[in-house]
């Protein structure tokens, strides 16, 4: 388990607690690109979904909801990814689900990042 916490200038403690395992990681990621219905949670609550597959953010780290790249793009994301080593055994992939998840904030549905809705 991998705990990171930050404290900005502003506002309260971020926090990520890592306890995936590479099988969930992997499910994780193959569901993101082939399961629609799974998109849509993800896409819905992204940070419950994550619980779900080991990854526990703190409140307010990830907006409630948020639009996921294409599943195309995300293929891409994980090609490139495996060519230039960086998943390995189990290193990088819980750190490729918060990318795909979190890089999509900033396409937030809703209240966005910055509080403009």
């Amino acid at each position: 388990m991998a705990t990171y916490r930050e404290r900005g200038p502003e506002g309260p403690e971020k926090w990520v607690r890592i306890t995936t395992n590479p099988e969930e990681s992997s499910r994780f990621l193959d569901r993101i690109v082939g399961d629609e219905e799974f998109r849509a949670r993800v896409e819905r609550n992204p940070r419950h979904v994550l619980k779900e597959y080991g990854i526990d953010l703190s409140p307010g780290s990830v907006p409630d909801e948020v639009k996921l790249p294409s599943p195309e793009r995300i293929e891409k994301l994980l090609r490139d990814a495996q060519e230039e080593s960086l998943l390995g055994e189990y290193g990088g992939a819980p750190y490729l689900m918060l990318f795909v998840v979190h890089g999509a904030s900033s396409l937030a549905v809703g209240d966005g990042v910055d509080g403009a809705g």
